[in-house]
């Protein structure tokens, strides 16, 4: 092979891999331009097209971890607000309130205390790191605070024996 073929060969090679260069550069400033619609419809959306959509949906939304730094947020609880996690503006991931706190809507989280003595029930809530307090003793219901947490226990006593456990959500639905 002459000189000058293998100098044209060597050149055409090189120009070849700068167009697949540029072509995969290209598609990749094209993906990157193009807004993402996951299935979900949230995760791959920016922290502002997701708040949109979530308004359009009706949905409460907050975010509650940024960067992987968690976001000071209020504790009362709202089951269909969605929490989004956000990495980069983008959200990588979310949930709602009631799937951050299984259980809330769920009366057999509550039907081990029921049938216990009070100081037992009260003991086991504890033990379980649930707070729990009484909210009616022998059928007088007893002043209780408006405040909301999704895992307290609300114990209905007759006789010094837990009758009746409820969640504070269901406690707010049977008024």
């Amino acid at each position: 092979m002459t000189t000058n073929r293998l100098r044209a060969l060597v050149i055409a090679l090189v120009l070849a891999a700068l167009v697949a260069v540029l072509a995969i550069a290209a598609a990749a400033a094209n993906r990157d331009r193009e807004q993402p619609q996951a299935a979900d419809g949230y995760v791959g959306l920016t922290v502002e097209d997701a708040g949109d959509r979530a308004d359009a949906n009706g949905l409460p939304w907050r975010v509650v971890e940024i960067d992987g730094v968690p976001q000071a947020v209020t504790e009362d609880f709202v089951p269909n607000r969605l929490n989004f996690v956000v990495a980069d503006g983008i959200v990588t991931a979310y949930s709602t309130d009631a799937e951050l706190t299984p259980g809330v809507h769920d009366p057999s989280t509550t039907e081990s205390f029921v049938g216990l003595d009070v100081e037992t029930a009260g003991n086991q809530a504890l033990a379980a790191d649930r707070p729990w307090r009484v909210v009616s003793v022998d059928g007088e219901d007893l002043v209780i605070t408006a405040d909301f947490q999704a895992d307290r226990v609300n114990f209905v006593v007759v006789d010094g024996i837990v009758v009746e456990a409820l969640t504070d959500a269901q406690l707010n639905t049977t008024d």
